[in-house]
């Protein structure tokens, strides 16, 4: 019996290249998320999958899975376990009910992030699933970040409107079909994947280059670049050669992303030669929303190499005019380019600070202005009684003031307490004319922008 057993063993490991490698079990992590608290989340990877490599992902809210162990249970599933087998990463969040406002596009923003951070996704974008309860989680996603899914698939429930996740294909299964997924995947997939032929080569370098930045993977992200290459950024003084934008840039890779453009549609063109290609692509982006690269890349021994990238935010005819003026106003040193709102309190009423606070704290930056900085901080305390931290300031007059909000708080919201006389002179500083001079329990705001200054007085 001994000897039968040492033959099965041999055979067994003579044909070891025949039997497919058993798949790791699920691996736990934990995303921060804005504002405090973390997202528990699992993912279940390809057998010795190659961090270096791209390969498709999905991500599957459960409403079933609420913890660690319904997680480890819920990827066990045997359709996940069959697209894990084709090479599949398949990420799972635990599933959170009652989530306040806002709290679920936090949760995708944090993962979404995760995820990008650290593996190379193909086709840039995932692909999501809502199933057994998870799919409003899952719609409530793809309608807010769009930018960041291929694919939604459901197992109940109604596609959401096309209008509503756009640049999403809406899929919808039924549960007892759950089985029939890892083919309806697998054809998700293989739309992704670009056109076969050389512009294809070209395609896979350009979602390489973007994924280097995702994972800040800094020497294959310069190393993307031909040895001439040039960067043109956003801004008009963005032109950088090759060492240039690598002493302005690595500093970013230092972070676990350096930044995320995700690809949604690359178009390529080849000079007949077939050694220069040209393109230009949609891109999306967490805070800017909808940019555009465009440039060119020349082949050396054999590997596209970028020669040129531009980056862009392309802006609607309808807004280009105030755009136009807003940049001009910038380039004046004007305050205002991005709307400045200052807030006028007269100092009698720095205890009505707090009355605006539950506003306020939902402003992206607020900064608190008084001619006497110890003013100032106690009004950035009484914000900070109720959960909003601004910044104190002092100011020595309406002149200074505006130069001080052009340098330091262009765009923002700024609150300025003082004497009635001094706020009317911050206000004829920054272009407002008032009709009287603010009173006790009023509230003045000024809205500062490159067409004028407009002013509304409220009562507290």
């Amino acid at each position: 019996m001994s000897l039968v057993n040492d033959l099965l063993l041999l055979c067994l490991v003579g044909t070891a290249g025949l039997v497919p490698a058993q798949s790791p079990p699920p691996r736990h992590a934990k995303a921060p998320l804005a504002g405090g608290g973390q997202l528990e989340w699992a993912v279940r990877l390809p057998a010795q999958h190659d961090a270096a490599a791209r390969a498709p992902a999905l991500v599957v809210v459960d409403g079933a899975a609420t913890d660690r162990a319904t997680l480890d249970t819920a990827l066990a599933a045997a359709w996940v376990e069959r697209l894990v087998a084709r090479g599949w990463i398949v990420v799972m969040p635990a599933h959170s009910s009652g989530l306040p406002t806002g709290a679920v596009e936090t949760e995708a923003a944090a993962l979404v992030q995760q995820v990008r951070e650290t593996w190379r996704i193909e086709g840039s974008r995932l692909h999501l699933a809502g199933v057994r309860g998870g799919g409003p989680r899952a719609r409530r996603w793809a309608a807010w970040r769009p930018f960041e899914f291929a694919s939604l698939t459901l197992d109940t429930g109604p596609a959401p409107e096309p209008a509503a996740v756009p640049g999403v294909a809406a899929h919808v299964q039924s549960l007892g079909a759950l089985d029939g997924w890892t083919e309806h995947l697998a054809q998700q997939r293989t739309r992704l994947q670009p056109a076969a032929g050389p512009e294809a080569a070209v395609v896979t370098a350009l979602e390489d280059f973007h994924a280097s930045a995702a994972i800040a993977d800094g020497p294959r992200y310069f190393g993307a670049f031909a040895p001439e290459g040039v960067f043109l950024g956003t801004d008009a003084t963005e032109r950088w050669t090759l060492a240039e934008f690598r002493a302005f840039a690595e500093p970013y890779f230092d972070r676990a992303s350096a930044w995320i453009y995700v690809p949604q549609v690359q178009r390529v063109t080849l000079a007949p030669s077939g050694e220069v290609a040209w393109f230009d692509e949609e891109l999306g982006h967490a805070r800017l929303g909808e940019c555009r690269g465009s440039g060119a890349l020349r082949r050396i021994d054999g590997v596209w190499k970028i020669a040129q990238y531009n980056l862009v935010v392309p802006v609607p005819n309808d807004l280009m005019a105030g755009v136009a003026a807003r940049i001009r106003a910038y380039q004046r040193g004007q305050i205002g380019g991005a709307g400045t709102i200052v807030l006028l309190l007269p100092m009698t009423r720095v205890d009505e600070a707090v009355v605006a606070a539950p506003v306020l704290r939902h402003v992206e930056a607020l900064t608190v202005y008084a001619l006497d900085l110890e003013v100032a901080e106690a009004a950035a305390e009484r914000f900070a009684a109720a959960g909003r931290r601004p910044e104190a300031r002092d100011f020595g007059g309406g002149a200074a003031l505006a130069t001080d909000l052009r340098e330091h708080a262009p765009g923002q919201v700024a609150l300025v307490i003082g004497a009635t006389s001094v706020l009317t002179e911050v206000a004829t500083a920054l272009g407002a004319t008032l009709e009287s001079d603010p009173e006790t329990g009023d509230l003045v705001v000024l809205t500062v922008a490159p067409e004028g200054t407009s002013a509304l007085r409220l009562h507290l």
